[in-house]
């Protein structure tokens, strides 16, 4: 594990410096950007909660003056819940944002748009919150994220193509995020686009459909297969890609639409599944086995990024439920799956352990400066 750790700076007390302190001037006793940066610092360290992340502080109190404290003693786990609690949540994920992807984001992935919610804070009087990330497919490295309510998530969806640098980047997203005008947003920036297409959007299903009714044989067809087992399971999937319907759709500016055929093979019965997409990318950006990777690849962000967070970093049992603490806590254990595996980690819950007993090595990888 020693080995790829790399200083990521700039210092996070610096870059936490912009976000405004909610607390009355009066009785502060800790500084604030000491505080995110105890946060952050936690988290790869195996802390996923107010009270583990101050317990982190506690034991460690020897780093204290280099996370930005005076006197060696880390805040309370009160101090911590209301800090959460009441903090401009905007200004500390424009912050973090900035941080991650001027460190992190740099590399040429694939992305995709993917809403998850909080399961823990929802039920009862609860309203929950529902998050709508933007997140690279391999490392799985949130690039950006909104919270808002589910049925705003595609209004939500609109205002993240702004806070990502896409030159270059191709997105995916599933039938829900299929809209003329968030595939433009992309476009316009830059990027490319890659959208799975249902019944949301009957008309251009439809076609692409009938597109793909009898098997296309002709060579303005290009395809692609692979296949995968796993124990007893067999999957074979299977690609077309064409440009036949460029002209005729009306869509912004669509390069090319696929049918992907998925055949499953389990205990001797095969069930066979097929589906659509669209995308802008044309076949010399990419082509058929191209277009196959960004269809897995997008499904993966749920084993990648959401299965991490959800049931690794436990962020479906997190109790921070008031004011802006779950949005918070949702940010702060954003960077830290795709940031682990940028050293070369493959097994997060194993490095999330191995830096929980290693506080200087976790102190170096965010970049915090030796004293």
């Amino acid at each position: 594990m020693e080995e790829g750790i790399e200083s990521l700076g700039p210092r996070l007390l610096e870059a936490f410096e912009k976000v405004p302190d909610p607390r009355s001037p009066s009785g502060r006793r800790h500084p604030l950007p000491a505080i995110l940066t105890l946060a952050v610092c936690a988290m790869p360290a195996n802390c996923h909660s107010l009270y583990a992340i101050h317990q982190w502080g506690r034991e460690h109190a020897e780093l204290a003056p280099r996370l930005g404290f005076k006197g060696g003693k880390t805040p309370a786990v009160s101090t911590l819940r209301q800090v959460f609690k009441r903090l401009d949540k905007e200004a500390f994920e424009a912050v973090l944002r900035g941080w991650v992807q001027g460190e992190l984001g740099h590399r040429a992935e694939a992305a995709a748009i993917d809403g998850k919610s909080l399961r823990g804070i929802h039920g009862g009087e609860l309203p929950g919150v529902d998050l709508v990330p933007v997140c690279t497919q391999q490392s799985g490295l949130t690039l950006a994220q909104k919270g808002g309510e589910k049925q705003a998530e595609l209004s939500v969806a609109q205002e993240l193509p702004a806070q990502v640098d896409l030159t270059g980047k191709v997105v995916t997203g599933d039938a829900l995020y299929a809209r003329r005008n968030l595939s433009r947003q992309v476009v316009e920036q830059g990027g490319g686009y890659f959208r799975v297409v249902k019944d949301n959007q009957p008309f251009l299903r439809a076609a692409i459909a009938l597109l793909f009714a009898e098997p296309p044989w002709g060579e303005e067809f290009a395809t692609a297969a692979e296949w995968g087992r796993h124990g007893d399971r067999r999957e074979e999937r299977k690609l077309w890609a064409s440009t036949a319907l460029n002209e005729y759709l009306g869509w912004p500016p669509v390069q090319q639409v696929c049918c992907v055929e998925r055949a499953v093979t389990r205990k001797g019965v095969t069930g066979k599944e097929t589906a659509y997409a669209i995308t802008g990318l044309n076949p010399g950006q990419t082509g058929a086995q191209g277009l196959l990777r960004l269809w897995r690849g997008h499904w993966g962000i749920e084993n990648r990024l959401h299965y991490v967070r959800d049931v690794t970093m436990r962020e479906d049992a997190s109790q921070a439920r008031s004011g802006a603490a779950p949005q918070v806590m949702a940010a702060l254990r954003n960077p830290v799956p795709g940031l682990l595996r940028q050293t070369g980690a493959t097994n997060i819950a194993a490095a999330l352990r191995h830096y929980s007993y290693k506080p200087l090595e976790t102190l170096a990888l965010l970049g915090v400066p030796s004293p």
